[in-house]
């Protein structure tokens, strides 16, 4: 008994370490495969964010390109609104000034008038109306009185009254 005990031990020794080599193999060839799996897994995440970062870069110049877009047509809307804006002050200017003229020239041409009509009836009230007084013959002039007809002088064709033959 002792032969085959011993050969048992031996034999089960030897059993138990084929079961351990077995299972050694067997973890080495898990551990492996195991290994591969977590290579082609890090494979894939490096993969996955290459791709992820590109695709930000992407977006992110684009959204660069859309910001200096965005940017350019607002300064050129602000420099169009600064155009009309001066545009629109110059001609608020020139309109103010050409009401200014009309102002003046309105206010001269009315105190113009304001004078002309002060000077006339600053004449009219000075003067009298003339009225005539007397008889024709105290009407004629210091000339008419003097002259050959009034004096009685012969001048030809009249009489001798002195009248110089005029029925006046």
């Amino acid at each position: 008994m002792a032969a085959v005990t011993s050969a048992a031990v031996i034999g089960a020794a030897l059993i138990g370490g084929g079961a351990t080599i077995y299972a050694a193999q067997k973890a080495a060839a898990n551990a492996r495969r195991a290994a591969k799996q977590a290579r082609e897994n890090a494979r894939m995440m490096r993969e996955q964010s290459e791709k992820e970062i590109a695709q930000m870069q992407a977006t992110s110049r684009q959204n660069q390109l859309q910001f200096e877009t965005n940017l350019s047509e607002t300064r050129r809307k602000t420099q169009l609104s600064i155009d009309q804006a001066t545009q629109a002050q110059a001609t608020a200017v020139q309109q103010i000034n050409q009401q200014r003229g009309a102002s003046r020239l309105a206010i001269q041409q009315s105190n113009l008038q304001a004078r002309i009509q002060q000077q006339s009836l600053a004449m009219n009230t000075g003067r009298k109306k003339r009225t005539r007084v007397g008889t024709p013959r105290a009407l004629r002039t210091n000339v008419e009185a003097n002259s050959a007809l009034a004096i009685g002088g012969s001048s030809g064709g009249t009489s001798t009254s002195g009248t110089g033959g005029l029925n006046v």
